[in-house]
């Protein structure tokens, strides 16, 4: 609903309403990050559509999503700009997604085009607008209160993020390419059939012909590919948007330590647990061992520095604490520790690449195991 698309560089770029102006200063960053990795002898990547929202509650910048052979690249825009904009609007942007996590209260599967846009026309949020559910009456009368306010809000900040994006957009664009690269990768795509087999063993518990053993086994597997994976194609991804493409000043001592500070403090803290967690549940929930609220109390504190981890609603009383800090606290934190042994690892190999042929990596897209790949990236 409102969506607006223009073709571009035979790059499908769609936007939040109202950020129809960002879609030039969007293709102007494709290319000249294009330009830049043919430079560096990397591939550019084709086969994907832009989509530009206004927020992630999980506090992303940008994400790749594989839609069959082909990806979406998003970009949240107030997000990657937040340090941009001035102390009255980012106080605007925080009510606003106030306003935006109410809303999803009531309508957890609204997306923002559908919170956002019937403020556009007066008086549309009327009171059969919304649920009359007791459970729900204080997130109910915030929104019918605050709906006038979060118009204005929003038709004030969205001119500031068309003004401020050329200036520093390049960053989340140049990073999100290199995903998209490194996602068409044959080590990558393995990754996907693991992820198809996982579903399989799932149906196949379900119809009580498999076991769930092998639906364990098959997330676990999961979890593996993921930590090497994720933790290589970040720091790859990072080194690129850091790197100063046709210059020789880079310093590469520095950007290797904001790679591994980058690591640390948000991949391997936030945004990888979140991910693991999900496939550690997985056969407890399928098989009855951990109950709802259980599962939604370790959902909520690996997500606790999210925006929206108030959605994780739960009956303390109901926790089974033991089984939560098993999960939580030993068999996710061996996971955190892997990833981050890897990252020690792989930051000095993929500095060392950079500086000397970046190409390798082009090189190394169609070996089939991690060990083949790392020896071509090294140039063996």
């Amino acid at each position: 609903m409102g969506e607006h698309e223009k073709e571009t560089q035979k790059i499908n770029i769609t936007t939040f309403p109202g950020l129809e102006g960002l879609i030039d200063p969007i293709s102007q960053c494709i290319t000249v990050a294009n330009i830049e990795r043919e430079y560096l002898g990397l591939q550019v990547p084709e086969n994907y559509s832009v989509y530009a929202h206004l927020f992630s509650l999980k506090n992303q910048l940008g994400a790749v999503e594989p839609v069959g052979w082909e990806y979406v690249l998003h970009v949240y825009i107030a997000n990657s700009l937040r340090h941009r904009v001035v102390p009255e609007q980012i106080e605007k942007l925080d009510r606003l997604k106030c306003y935006l996590l109410h809303v999803k209260d009531l309508f957890p599967s609204y997306s923002e085009e559908i919170i956002f846009t019937p403020l556009r026309v007066e008086g549309i949020l009327a009171n059969d607008f919304l649920p009359q559910s007791s459970l729900r009456k204080e997130a109910r009368e915030y929104v019918l209160h605050h709906a006038a306010g979060t118009r204005d809000d929003l038709a004030s900040v969205i001119p500031h993020l068309v003004e401020q994006f050329p200036k520093c957009g390049m960053t989340v664009i140049r990073h999100e390419l290199d995903h998209i690269d490194f996602m068409e990768s044959t080590i990558f795509q393995d990754y996907r059939r693991k992820l198809g087999n996982v579903a399989d063993m799932k149906t196949k518990y379900e119809e009580g012909t498999g076991s769930i053993y092998e639906y364990e086994e098959a997330n676990t597997e999961v979890i593996e590919a993921y930590c090497f994976l994720y933790t290589f194609m970040e720091s790859r991804a990072l080194f690129f948007t850091h790197t100063k493409v046709g210059f020789n000043d880079t310093d590469y001592d520095a950007v290797a330590k904001q790679v591994v500070r980058t690591l640390s403090s948000w991949y391997v803290e936030n945004f990888f647990p979140q991910n693991i967690l999900e496939y550690l549940l997985a056969p407890l929930e399928l098989n009855g061992t951990i109950n709802k609220d259980t599962a939604t109390y370790c959902r909520h504190v690996t997500n606790i520095h999210n925006f929206d981890a108030r959605k994780y609603r739960y009956d303390l009383k109901l926790v089974d604490e033991s089984l939560a800090n098993d999960i939580v606290l030993r068999s996710l934190e061996r996971w955190k520790t892997k990833c981050s042994d890897l990252a020690t690892g792989l930051v000095p190999v993929i500095r060392r690449i950079f500086q000397e042929d970046p190409s390798r990596f082009t090189r190394a897209q169609e070996k089939t195991t991690y060990k083949e790949f790392l020896a071509a990236c090294n140039g063996n």
